[in-house]
């Protein structure tokens, strides 16, 4: 745990690198109203910082800049629910008041406001249902330790997976497990199953579910349409990737790869929350230099999609993240309204 005074220097760190993109002297900091603390006593904290890997100095004589643990201490500290500034709102809602009658053009729209906004790359997914979703799941024993998962859809179709067991199951056990499963499963989409528990303790309960999850998953991944970017060249203008080519390059290819964007999907939260992946937390290779702000739009069971940025890990998290949840409420509501006419 942090004290009140480390976590206050360690948002002022964060808030004055985001600003200049230069490293933070601890005169800088002591410099900030409110804090009403030497330069020594700063040097000190920001000393603990680096012990405890919050910040980083770039050279022994330098100032600080925040590592990813700080960035993500730093995130926590944002309010969840406090709104964007008026003049961000404003901007969203003139940029899709024109589209609501456009489906089309609502995700263009609603990138394009916050590229200009957050000057980087935005995207978003157009409206599409929320997901295929089970109908049935049927387990088949083909030998001592070798079970087939048939998993119908409410769409008809209809997958295959080979699963091999943890441990024995008696022909009892199994149909005691697929009764558990069906109860469990049947009527959920793959976002509704990600945040799914079936109980009974079983190890064939958890394997039937985490691979239902994944065929799922993949089938999904088949109907994602086209993910509308904007800003890239706001993004390749950021300090970190200007006069960095094979940075660019990398960015380039993972924005280029439509994996990218259903791996993001995937790590979207299913709760209506707005999602924050910074730095190493990336999957995704190619993204580990860069932070995703991102939250799904619409509700369980209607159409939607996904909005978010993406930017260099010195972004303004506390600017992005209600920026992005406000695009998203706002393309929820749209949503709503294509599910009811």
């Amino acid at each position: 745990m942090l004290t009140d005074r480390k976590n206050k220097i360690l948002n002022l760190i964060v808030d004055e690198y985001v600003s200049t993109a230069a490293p933070v002297a601890s005169s800088t900091v002591a410099g900030k109203p409110g804090l009403n603390v030497s330069s020594a006593t700063v040097r000190n904290e920001i000393a603990e910082l680096e012990y405890d890997g919050y910040v980083v100095r770039p050279h022994a004589s330098s100032g600080a800049v925040p590592s990813d643990h700080g960035y993500r201490r730093y995130v926590l500290s944002i309010e969840p629910d406090v709104a964007p500034a008026a003049v961000d709102a404003r901007r969203v809602d003139e940029e899709l008041g024109p589209t609501v009658e456009d489906i089309d053009r609502w995700a263009d729209a609603a990138s394009s406001a916050l590229a200009f906004l957050l000057n980087t790359l935005a995207f978003t997914t157009p409206p599409r249902d929320s997901g295929a979703a089970v109908r049935s799941v049927e387990l088949v024993r083909l030998r001592e330790m070798v079970v087939m998962l048939v998993l119908i859809l409410q769409e008809a179709s209809v997958y295959r997976h080979l699963i091999t067991l943890s441990e024995p199951v008696t022909a009892r056990g199994m149909d005691v497990t697929r009764q558990r499963v069906n109860e469990a499963l049947a009527g959920k989409t793959a976002v509704e199953i990600a945040g799914c528990e079936i109980g009974g303790g079983e190890a064939l309960a958890g394997q039937v579910r985490d691979s239902a999850l994944e065929m799922l998953r993949k089938h999904d991944d088949l109907t994602v349409r086209e993910t509308r970017m904007q800003g890239l060249s706001r993004l390749f203008d950021q300090p970190e990737l200007t006069g960095h080519p094979a940075r660019r390059r990398m960015a380039l290819a993972a924005i280029e790869d439509a994996d990218t964007i259903v791996g993001l999907a995937d790590a979207a939260g299913s709760d209506g929350s707005v999602s924050a992946i910074i730095g190493s937390e990336n999957s995704h290779e190619s993204l580990r230099t860069f932070s995703v702000v991102m939250c799904r739009y619409g509700s369980p069971g209607q159409a939607g999609g996904l909005v978010g940025m993406i930017a260099p890990t010195r972004m303004q998290y506390s600017r992005a993240i209600p920026l992005v949840r406000y695009t998203a409420a706002a393309l929820g509501g749209f949503a709503t309204r294509l599910d009811g006419s």
